[in-house]
């Protein structure tokens, strides 16, 4: 699954060959290493050493902005890369920036996502919302919540492959924690018609809801979520205690380690 993500990133990433001057900027350095991307996926054995291959170019990227602060450099790299970064990153790559210069390389959304990040990470209570379910009801997260002993928010879209992906394993963690977890899918798509057609066809068993205006979603702009699939774990107590995360074993574990004994 991660494998999957990585290789569309690299292509993501792969914008074709800069010039170069007598000597290479930041920037170009940057996109050198980003083009070299593919070939370096392309001869990784395991799922293990893509990712490593990937967290290797995260911090080198961020080593880029920490190294060059201020410069149009380090705002040119950060609008390319943070998207893909962790919490702490985006952290370290805001505190190189001016935060009064944001707008003007078009980073603004970009850090306030990143404040929406930050309060609803792991640690900090759940933010409520409200959305319309498939048969136009409105349901809020806080009813999901009050209802089931675990709920897991699962940002999606119908057009995302890698969110396509893991449904079967979403599917999985729901019959195996059944009783104890509840599922509330947030799509962003537009289409009606393609948000149906999927939920009837995979036949997801889990509740849903879109506001059909894709990356404006409400939600998803409250939850500071600029990548999907983004997954969401909630306990009973409203307190958020996994975010991000898409190995369905360490949910398993985290959801039933109180109520049966996990392999």
């Amino acid at each position: 699954m991660k494998k999957i993500l990585v290789i569309a990133l690299a292509t993501l990433f792969a914008t074709g060959c800069a010039k170069k001057a007598q000597k290479e900027s930041v920037f170009e350095q940057y996109k050198n290493m980003s083009e070299q991307l593919d070939s370096k996926f392309q001869s990784a054995q395991t799922e293990q050493e893509a990712d490593s291959i990937f967290n290797d170019f995260l911090n080198t990227s961020l080593d880029l902005i920490q190294q060059n602060p201020k410069t149009a450099d380090a705002y040119q790299i950060t609008k390319d890369i943070i998207p893909y970064f962790t919490l702490q990153q985006k952290e370290l790559a805001f505190a190189a920036l001016d935060i009064d210069s944001l707008e003007q390389y078009e980073l603004l959304k970009y850090y306030q996502a990143f404040i929406s990040e930050k309060n609803t990470s792991v640690g900090q209570q759940y933010l409520d919302f409200k959305s319309i379910t498939p048969e136009g009801d409105t349901l809020a997260l806080s009813q999901v919540i009050e209802a089931n002993e675990y709920v897991l928010i699962d940002f999606w879209a119908s057009w995302c492959r890698p969110c396509r992906e893991l449904l079967p394993e979403l599917i999985q963690l729901y019959n195996d924690c059944k009783g104890h977890l509840q599922i509330l899918g947030v799509s962003q798509d537009e289409s009606r018609e393609d948000w149906i057609n999927l939920i009837q066809n995979m036949q997801l068993p889990w509740l849903q809801v879109s506001d059909l205006t894709g990356w404006n979603n409400p939600a998803c702009q409250m939850y500071g979520v600029t990548a999907i699939p983004c997954t969401v774990l909630i306990n009973h107590e409203g307190k958020i205690i996994a975010r991000g995360e898409h190995n369905i074993n360490i949910l398993r574990q985290l959801i039933l380690q109180d109520n049966t004994t996990v392999e």
